[in-house]
């Protein structure tokens, strides 16, 4: 990872923070991206990477901080489609368009910035696109109370398989994580209360997942660990 230059989505907290934690401590030039300029501000302070503000589910948002980051960085060398949101039919049942929302930012986000970033990354040739997926995107109604949610991480599955078919003559990478639930505020956030949103028996810890995000993302050039796969033994959702 030493002196690559890594964009991160979702950036400011949870999986993304610990990301750009893990992996500006071993020597990578990060930039955070959120739309939440004050916990962006505060982790980029402290962890000392970069960050730019952006709505990834805006197409000139992301137009515009992808042409920040080539003033600033020239190329990069991977992008990880980290953002995300969680919802589920009760918190659809009281705010609808929270359905909308959850499109726009797990799958929609996704493709607009990886279209920023992919003509460039074909002209090299080299590159790596990394999906932040989830076990509801892989395997049926692993949540049927989460089926907009299922169907924004069903769609993102879609659009990364595709996306590996059509760069499989490249050097370019596509990379999908697919964890199980882990304890972060993703669950608060979106309006549970907090003595369900943590520490939950089907939870495993954020850093296992980020440990295997980063073992996925540092393998060796030629090598591409295309998905892996995160249950925790004998829990179900």
């Amino acid at each position: 990872m030493k002196n690559k230059k890594i964009v991160i989505t979702g950036g400011s907290e949870g999986l993304g923070k610990l990301l750009a934690q893990k992996l500006t401590a071993q020597g990578a030039e990060v930039i955070i991206l959120s739309k939440n300029k004050n916990k962006l501000v505060g982790t980029a302070k402290e962890i000392g990477c970069d960050y730019i503000v952006c709505d990834i589910r805006d197409w000139q948002n992301c137009q515009d901080a992808c042409n920040q980051i080539k003033e600033k960085y020239g190329d990069i060398d991977i992008l990880i489609n980290n953002a995300g949101i969680w919802t589920d039919d009760g918190l659809e049942f009281k705010n609808p368009l929270l359905a909308k929302d959850a499109i726009e930012t797990n799958l929609l986000g996704a493709i607009y910035m990886t279209n920023c970033f992919l003509p460039r990354f074909r002209e090299l040739n080299r590159g790596t696109i990394f999906f932040t997926n989830s076990v509801s995107g892989r395997f049926p109604i692993v949540d049927p109370q989460a089926r907009t949610y299922s169907a924004s991480k069903w769609g993102l599955r879609g659009y990364s398989e595709s996306l590996k078919e059509y760069l499989k003559d490249t050097k370019i990478k596509i990379i999908q994580l697919y964890p199980c639930g882990f304890d972060t505020n993703l669950f608060e956030t979106s309006g549970w209360d907090k003595s369900t949103a943590h520490n939950q028996p089907w939870m495993t810890s954020a850093e296992n997942i980020a440990n295997a995000a980063v073992f996925a993302l540092s393998a060796p050039i030629d090598i591409n660990i295309s998905s892996v796969v995160i249950e925790k033994s004998g829990a179900s959702f």
